[in-house]
C-alpha cells in the first residue's frame, strides 16, 4: 500500500502542464546532490557504529578479569559496597 503511494506520488500528474513537469523534474535534480550527501554521511556513521560495538566474546573476556581488577584496587578507592 505504501509503495503504491510513493508511486503515485512519483508519477506526473496529468493535470500539470509541461512547464510545471519540467520545473518539478528540475526541482528533482536538485536535491539529488543533498541526498547523495545524506547518505555518504549516514554511511559513515554505521561504519563508526559498527567499528564501536562490542561483541559477546569481548564482553566475556571483560567481565571474566572484572574480579581480578577488583581485588588491585587499593582499598581506598573501592567504593563500599552495601552487601558486605
Amino acid at each position: 500500500m505504501r509503495a503504491a503511494r510513493r508511486e503515485d506520488s512519483r508519477s506526473p500528474n496529468p493535470s500539470l502542464t509541461a512547464s510545471q513537469r519540467v520545473s518539478h523534474l528540475a526541482d528533482l535534480q536538485d536535491q539529488i546532490p543533498t541526498t547523495e550527501r545524506r547518505l555518504t554521511e549516514i554511511d559513515s556513521e554505521l561504519s563508526a557504529l559498527r567499528a564501536d560495538q562490542i561483541d559477546e566474546s569481548e564482553v566475556t573476556r571483560l567481565l571474566a578479569n572484572f574480579h581480578q581488577t577488583w581485588d588491585a584496587l587499593a582499598p581506598p578507592t573501592k567504593p563500599e559496597s552495601s552487601n558486605s
